[in-house]
């Protein structure tokens, strides 16, 4: 039986300038499959020019309106792919339906932030279908561009590992980065690299783990953590490494601290420095190790490459993908409303937008007061 719609088909495409130029903005052809669907689509007009430089005239042929962020119409969805900045979300009404990248399990104090402004806030990272699996994801091209930039960086600050018969490559996790990864890593054609993955039965086991470290030359971090605030690899055992190894960071986990001290959330791989779409390759002596926290070891180094946003090394591609997963979801907001959504829901896609939800993860995580 269909629900009674409990909210205006209203969406906002919200483009934000980030510090490293991030491209990435949703396309007209987007916004010509949203009005198709019934959606009124509005642009943020302090946006334009951002990103791919896609004309103004493109969005308003496709039929979108240009709004300021300032006067954004009550009731209206907002669409932005990176989480945006804190004096963003203090424009927001209370119950404003905020979709992002928000990445809940790694930013608490985000979560509690939103939960605080009362922001019905949707984590596009966090939707998954019955079976765990994400519903919005590029992470073949999150292997793809670390593999890359992987062998930029051997072939410049590590050329001796390629007088090996083959670059031993070992990739920490199990999931859907991981197994991207061994496949981009077998099939590419510039150096032989040979990868093996390792798990928790090796991580947790220190001898088993410095045999391995021992024998790498390329380390990967593709893990999940469902708790980033112990590491995989402690800082003390990158020395275990070859001199000239290099370490990809394909997560980037966030290294935050708390008021009393405590480590919040690190790397998996400890103490290594996060890069970002302006700089992505690191050596032993640049100034970016100084922006680890000091509560978090991080004396010994290696080559690191490091990206929070791997997919926007591919802009166009990346957000063509993105919006192809994005449409049936939207077409179920739309449908079922914001109070509908639920893991009990019979439409799979109403109950893949619950598990995104802040609500849902305040719950699961006991953060509800």
């Amino acid at each position: 039986m269909a629900i009674e719609r409990q909210m205006s088909p209203r969406i906002e495409l919200v483009n934000i300038k980030h510090p490293d130029g991030d491209p990435r903005v949703f396309p007209p052809e987007f916004v010509d499959a949203l009005k198709g669907d019934g959606w009124t689509v509005y642009v943020n007009s302090d946006g334009k020019g951002l990103g791919l430089k896609i004309p103004q005239a493109e969005y308003e042929k496709s039929g979108a309106s240009f709004v300021d962020t300032k006067k954004i119409p009550q009731d209206t969805v907002i669409l932005t792919l990176r989480y945006p900045p804190e004096d963003f979300v203090d424009l927001l009404e209370p119950g404003t339906v905020l979709i992002s990248m928000a990445h809940f399990p790694t930013r608490i104090e985000r979560s509690t932030f939103l939960h605080r402004r009362e922001i019905n806030a949707i984590a596009l990272d966090q939707i998954t279908d019955d079976k765990g699996k994400r519903l919005v994801e590029n992470l073949q091209l999150v292997a793809k561009n670390g593999l890359e930039d992987a062998i930029t960086a051997i072939r410049e600050h590590s050329p001796g590992l390629l007088n090996e018969a083959y670059i031993e490559a070992t990739i920490i996790g199990s999931g859907n980065i991981q197994s991207h990864f061994v496949n981009a890593a077998t099939h590419q054609k510039d150096i032989k690299i040979i990868p093996r993955t390792i798990g928790r039965e090796i991580t947790s086991n220190p001898d088993l783990l410095k045999k391995v470290l021992q024998q790498t030359h390329l380390l990967v971090d593709a893990t999940q953590r469902i708790d980033p605030k112990d590491p995989i690899v402690p800082n003390e055992m990158i020395a275990l490494l070859p001199e000239d190894a290099v370490l990809l960071d394909l997560c980037v986990d966030p290294d935050l601290i708390g008021e009393n001290g405590e480590i919040i959330s690190q790397t998996g791989i400890q103490g290594i420095p996060k890069g970002d779409l302006v700089k992505d390759i690191f050596t032993v002596n640049d100034p970016r190790w100084n922006d680890i926290p000091p509560e978090i070891p991080h004396d010994v180094r290696r080559i690191v490459i490091s990206c929070y946003s791997w997919p926007g090394r591919n802009p166009e591609r990346s957000m063509q993908v993105y919006a192809e997963q994005l449409l049936p979801l939207l077409h179920a907001l739309k449908e079922f409303g914001y109070d509908a959504l639920s893991t009990e829901s019979d439409n799979p896609y109403v109950r893949a937008l619950a598990r995104g939800s802040l609500k849902y993860f305040m719950e699961k995580e006991g953060l509800l007061i």
